[in-house]
């Protein structure tokens, strides 16, 4: 363990919560050990090293430690103040070592880009896509369904999911499922269009998938989920 974990384990271990270690261990199912200290702190934790480290140093960081660490490296490099261009290089490589949903949830939900950035996000979404690693696919998908789940975009964020090559993999399924479902919510008459026809490229599993988390979001009224319970096949 290098010098900078060790400073990060030693503030971890401070805030270690043995109820959320063992329930977060139970849905997260990942292989890498969980110490049991909630995100907000751990957000804390990037912001100080961020002050003192640089990108370099903090990619350095071992994998498959803690995932605690994971957590902030990630967020480490979605905060960093550097060119976009290099930020993204940098989470497509972290991406490669993500094995849990959580990690490339969270860490998608805290890239936070410019507008003037947008068509650069467009481009590194279409790398992770097209990636041999899952959880790079389904930090892709993730940042679809954040940052262009519109109906302007909707014909090419349908266009990004065939290009998935990735083996099958349960959580890519899921991903693809909370994004269409989310295409339900914001643009709806073109996603029941693009999920009624037979030329339908989702499987049964990810189409019902997203048909059911659909019909159970409060965003969508109830005369329109009893259409959708009907696309159930």
């Amino acid at each position: 363990m290098d010098n900078l974990q060790e400073k990060i384990y030693q503030l971890l271990v401070s805030a270690i919560d043995k109820n959320y270690k063992c329930f977060t261990t139970k849905i997260t199912n990942s292989p890498t050990p969980l110490l049991g200290v909630k995100v907000p702190f751990l957000k804390k934790i990037a912001q100080q090293v961020l002050k003192t480290e640089s990108i370099d140093s903090i990619m350095k960081m071992e994998s498959g430690v803690y995932i605690e660490y994971e957590f902030i490296k990630g967020f480490c490099i979605a905060k960093a103040t550097i060119e976009t261009d290099k930020k993204f290089s940098y989470l497509e490589e972290f991406s490669k070592t993500i094995d849990n949903w959580a990690v490339c949830d969270s860490v998608a939900s805290a890239l936070k880009v410019k507008k003037s950035d947008r068509e650069l996000l467009w481009t590194f979404i279409e790398r992770l896509i097209k990636s041999h690693y899952p959880f790079s696919v389904r930090l892709g998908i993730v940042l679809l369904l954040q940052n262009f789940a519109d109906n302007d975009n909707f014909i090419r964020v349908i266009g990004q999911l065939k290009n998935i090559n990735c083996e099958k993999h349960y959580y890519i399924d899921m991903a693809v499922a909370w994004l269409v479902s989310v295409l339900l919510i914001f643009c709806y008459e073109q996603t029941v269009a693009f999920l009624s026809v037979e030329t339908c490229f989702l499987d049964k599993f990810t189409r019902n998938k997203a048909l059911s988390k659909a019909i159970e979001s409060y965003r969508i009224d109830a005369q329109k989920k009893i259409y959708l319970k009907k696309l159930k096949i």
